[in-house]
């Protein structure tokens, strides 16, 4: 079995800063600091090439990490595969790419959600104490909240 790993790294992407004299005087001015390195690695311990559909997977991957990281809803996954089509139009991955936000839904919390609850149990294992708060309201329509405060 081979062993391979979606990592995203905690290395800061694009963001804005306002200073603090012009935001006093009603006028911001944002500037863009950029950092090159990327904030998805994948690691892949074996040699062998890629099948067309792992790279489909993987790209799909790639977008799921970049919708969770950056922050984006999943109904901006609407019409990414038809723009990732016109973006790309010499690109057979691009072509078959179909994850729009039902999928991405799927992907980030199926995918993705067994690797966080270990991360969460890792941090709960190494806490000194822990406290568990639990949302008990009365009204019926509302869903029960279980909040873990490490």
């Amino acid at each position: 079995m081979e062993s391979r790993q979606l990592i995203s790294s905690t290395t800061s992407l694009p963001s804005t800063s306002i200073n603090s004299t012009e935001k006093q005087s009603s006028h911001t001015n944002s500037s863009i600091s950029t950092n090159k390195s990327s904030f998805v690695v994948l690691n892949n311990n074996t040699d062998r090439a890629l099948t067309h559909d792992e790279k489909g997977t993987r790209a799909e991957c790639y977008w799921a990490m970049a919708t969770i990281h950056l922050g984006f809803s999943y109904a901006s996954s609407k019409n990414i595969p038809e723009l990732f089509t016109l973006m790309f139009p010499d690109s057979k991955i691009a072509a078959d790419y179909a994850m729009k936000h039902r999928k991405l839904s799927y992907v980030i919390s199926h995918g993705t959600g067994h690797f966080f609850i270990r991360e969460l149990v890792k941090d709960v294992n190494k806490a000194p104490s822990y406290s568990l708060l639990f949302d008990e309201t009365t009204i019926v329509g509302v869903r029960k909240q279980l909040d873990l405060h490490i």
